[in-house]
């Protein structure tokens, strides 16, 4: 019984970081950042080699391969890049109700879910 609670819970803390996102997911204005991400990893479907073909300021390219080999599976656009957001939060809200359970109670636990949720508003 209690462990069908708490993924009924795991559920509704999914279902609360979509909720969030969604009012925004087609409203919102990001294409400077967004716009950057997706820029570079058309580049990198096209061959191109980031720090040789293509200017980066960040040392890690692990996001913008890993928007690639998505805009390879989805189209490249804003629209699949803001789907693997959706997607990612929603994710990273779980794992943190869930790595949360771990250490803290339930209560204390969707607390630090709430805030997840604001700061992502």
């Amino acid at each position: 019984m209690r462990a069908r609670g708490e993924r009924l819970l795991l559920v509704a803390v999914a279902l609360g970081a979509v909720a969030i996102q969604l009012p925004i997911f087609a409203h919102w204005l990001s294409l400077l950042d967004e716009g950057y991400l997706l820029a570079i990893a058309d580049d990198v479907n096209r061959g191109k080699v980031l720090y040789r073909d293509v200017y980066v300021d960040a040392p890690f390219p692990g996001a913008f391969h890993i928007l690639a080999a998505w805009f390879r599976i989805a189209g490249t656009s804003v629209f699949a890049s803001r789907l693997l957001m959706l997607a990612a939060f929603t994710i990273f809200a779980v794992l943190v109700y869930a790595i949360g359970r771990r250490v803290l109670s339930r209560g204390w636990s969707l607390a630090l879910v709430v805030l997840l949720f604001c700061y992502r508003i």
